[in-house]
């Protein structure tokens, strides 16, 4: 399957953008598959181990408890959507215990590892060699699949709002169906048909196991050092993303969903608000801002990412998962659209720059990432759109923040310790 889906984009790379573009996308594609490959080899390898392993498990935690598959694909922000999902899930039909399958299982431990009955993360190659061994396996990614084949209905039957989940989820699949062999490729559609029903990247999962949703924001652990480490004050600075999914892998140099202009947004920015301090956040595939005044791009984990948008006043970005992040995290961000949808990908609580023209076309070709759909020299979308429109979108959300926050602390009861500071100072006036 990965084999076919290489092949296929290496030769719409080469029929799009020429062969020195395949070529490239071809040696990147080696570079950054090859580490997994060689950690997948060696679960290959310890297959029949991590099946004892399995069984032991499953023997120790006691047959009563489901112990269920489950296969996530994508990047952070999707392991998060399958983290919220799998909490209300949990919430709504627990308990069971589950082991994820994906391809980095220290993220998956890292998002999904706090949730009650998580247990082992494995590398997602093993998951159709192991996935007989539990009670019943599932896949989750932009929609939901239960493997029927692998459903142990006599040791769910007394379980029975998890039994009523895996029926709606096997209902469902006709809604699904034409989009689960050609995913991603008509992820664009599946999208259009979530928002026809209402629904959104990160409530479609619940939709369709008719889960109620338990809201955006999701416990992780964060690092309690690297604000000290940069001398960096709690809503004291905006943190910037301009980069896209690592283990996406393209031929040039800039993903077409980045925007461009972040340096003339922070440099307007900066004349509104001179007491704010900017931080660049991000992977590799981020470029470098120069009007930012901490860069940080692939100098930090994901716990202190975490703890740099936890604190952040705002956060600003093109679509990506540090947006899934901040979102969980209680952080309200700016995200500029472009190939993706808005309708989509949107969370109520950001502001949604849209696209002054074009948009929404994502995997309308397999090379949407690398070049324009519509073969434009570039993606008009993004590098369009003013920055003046984005600057002040992040004046009026940090303008909206700073008032909720003072609301919020003139109607808070003073604490026990200013309650101490008050009747001190009283009793000093009084001896005084």
């Amino acid at each position: 399957m990965r084999l076919r889906y290489w092949a296929s984009n290496l030769a719409e790379t080469n029929r799009n953008l020429g062969f020195r573009a395949a070529v490239r996308l071809l040696r990147r594609g080696i570079s950054a598959k090859l580490p997994m490959l060689v950690h997948q080899l060696r679960s290959t390898i310890r297959r029949s181990v991590t099946k004892k392993e399995i069984r032991s498990a499953r023997a120790a935690l006691g047959n009563a408890t489901p112990h269920i598959a489950i296969a996530i694909t994508g990047g952070v922000g999707d392991s998060i959507v399958v983290a919220r999902f799998l909490r209300d899930l949990i919430a709504y039909a627990g308990p069971f215990n589950f082991d994820t399958f994906s391809s980095s299982p220290g993220r998956a431990k890292w998002v999904l590892g706090g949730l009650p009955g998580s247990i082992n993360n494995y590398h997602d190659i093993l998951f159709d060699q192991v996935k007989q061994e539990y009670t019943f396996a599932l896949r989750l990614n932009q929609f939901a699949l239960v493997y029927e084949e692998t459903v142990k209905w006599r040791d769910i039957r007394s379980h029975h709002q998890l039994v009523e989940v895996v029926v709606n989820l096997v209902k469902s699949r006709t809604l699904i169906e034409p989009f689960i062999d050609r995913h991603p490729y008509m992820d664009n559609f599946l999208a259009q048909v979530a928002v026809f029903r209402e629904r959104q990247r990160h409530t479609f999962l619940h939709f369709l196991a008719k889960v109620p949703y338990g809201g955006d924001g999701f416990e992780l652990s964060t690092s309690d050092s690297c604000l000290r480490r940069y001398g960096l004050q709690p809503r004291s600075y905006v943190t910037i993303h301009n980069g896209f999914d690592p283990g996406f892998v393209i031929s040039g140099r800039r993903a077409t969903k980045c925007y461009t202009h972040f340096d003339e947004v922070i440099t307007h920015l900066k004349d509104l608000f001179p007491e704010l301090v900017f931080v660049q956040i991000g992977a590799e595939t981020s470029e470098p801002l120069r009007e930012c005044n901490i860069n940080l791009l692939a100098k930090t984990t994901l716990p202190e990412a975490a703890e740099l948008l936890q604190n952040a006043l705002i956060h600003l970005d093109n679509e990506s998962g540090l947006v899934h992040l901040a979102a969980c995290l209680g952080t309200r961000a700016v995200v500029v659209f472009g190939p993706t949808p808005s309708s989509y990908f949107h969370y109520e609580d950001n502001k949604a720059i849209e696209p002054v023209v074009c948009g929404n076309c994502w995997w309308m070709t397999r090379t949407w990432m690398d070049a324009c759909a519509k073969g434009f020299p570039e993606p008009i979308c993004m590098t369009g759109q003013q920055p003046v429109t984005v600057g002040n979108a992040a004046a009026a959300l940090i303008a909206e923040v700073r008032e909720a926050s003072t609301k919020t602390s003139l109607t808070e009861p003073p604490s026990f310790s200013d309650e101490l500071i008050l009747l001190r100072s009283e009793q000093d006036t009084e001896s005084g």
